[in-house]
This record gives structure tokens, sequence and C-alpha cells, in this order.
């Protein structure tokens, strides 16, 4: 993986792109997308937001794909799992692109968080690669355009969340996730009574290096 560094986030982009704002219970959403699918997501008071907006033009409009965004994001904020199908285009920038060739990166036996993720970029690029709350959603999404398609498959599954903790939003819940890990040698065990939560057991002995 090269660095590419954050200057290169301003490439030239000739389609026009949609966009709409979503209220979340987390703040204001700002969505953008093509003619093909979804190309950016971020939270209002990011480091880089609409930095996919700054070279192309873009137009205030709710289109089919926005619309069907939305709805995922209504699952995905409810707790739910979001089995809409959601159309997703990563293009654009090659800091995006090298987001997700690491998950592909995650070998067998191994898993990362999306923390690890965060500070990796940060320490390669000297800021911050976004808020934690649209770095875990990137994922989820990233996990669900994975799942749609039929080939090329991205391990996200060895992709938790804080603490090694496995997450409830990917494709299958928390028993797809669970069954994936297992397979690959990894010891589930689970935690709380009423609030039950399940973890990969001594996930940091496992934990991919990223550098």
């Amino acid at each position: 993986m090269h660095k590419s560094g954050f200057k290169k986030e301003k490439q030239k982009m000739e389609n026009i792109m949609y966009t709409s704002t979503y209220d979340s219970a987390i703040g204001s959403l700002l969505l953008a997308a093509d003619d093909i699918g979804l190309v950016g997501l971020w939270l209002n008071g990011d480091r880089f937001y609409a930095n996919l907006l700054a070279n192309c033009e873009s137009v205030v409009k709710e289109t089919p794909i926005l619309e069907a965004v939305k709805r995922w994001l209504d699952v995905y904020f409810s707790g739910r799992e979001p089995k809409i199908e959601l159309p997703i285009h990563l293009i654009g920038t090659p800091f995006r692109q090298e987001v997700w060739q690491l998950l592909l990166q995650i070998p067998y036996g191994k898993v990362i968080t999306v923390g690890k993720i965060r500070e990796y970029f940060a320490e390669l690029n000297g800021a911050d690669f976004t808020e934690p709350i649209t770095a875990g959603i990137f994922v989820s999404i990233a996990a669900w355009a994975s799942y749609q398609r039929s080939e090329d498959e991205t391990p996200y599954w060895r992709t938790l969340k804080a603490n090694g903790e496995l997450n409830a939003k990917y494709p299958g819940g928390i028993e797809a996730q669970k069954e994936k890990l297992e397979a690959e040698g990894h010891t589930i065990i689970q935690k709380g009574r009423t609030n039950i939560k399940y973890f990969v057991k001594d996930y940091e002995s496992v934990l991919f290096d990223l550098r």
C-alpha cells in the first residue's frame, strides 16, 4: 500500500454527483451518489466533509439510489440487520480505494478492528481518517456491498468493533460472522446477561499488523 496522502483526495470526477442529507440520531449526514451507486457519506463536522465533491458537478436531488441509501440507514440506525440491497460505487480517490484494499488484505486466521484501521491511516497521513461513527458505517456498507456481489468477496467478517466485538449489522448478523470466524479457527465468547455481546477471544494475539 503506497502513501498516497490526503492531497490526492481531490481526484477529478467526470460524473454528476447527486447529494441529499439524512437526519440521523448522531447528526446530519451528507450523502452523495452518481447514477451507479453511493460514492460518499459524511457526518457534519468530519475532517474531510464532502471532499469527493470538490472537483465535480454536484446537484441537490433525491434519486432512487439516495432513497435506497436512506432506507438502509433507517434500518441500520434502528439496530436491526439492514437487508435492503444497497447500490455502491466505490470510485474516486486513491485514499478511499486504499481503505477498501486494506479490508481485502486481512488474511485467513487474522482480524482487525475499525479503531486499528483509523489509527493506521492517522499515522500514515498525519491526520484522522474519519470520525469513528462514520468509519463504522463505511465498514458496514463495504460488508453489504461485498455480500451482494457473486464474486470478489471482501472478508469483512475479519473486521471487528472495539475490543474484538462482533458486529451485529453485518450480513446475517452475529451468527453469520461467528460462524465464519469460528471456521477460521477463532474462539467466540459471550459477555453480559441482559445486553449480550460476542467477542473474539484473545483477539489481540491475532491482530493483523498493518505496518
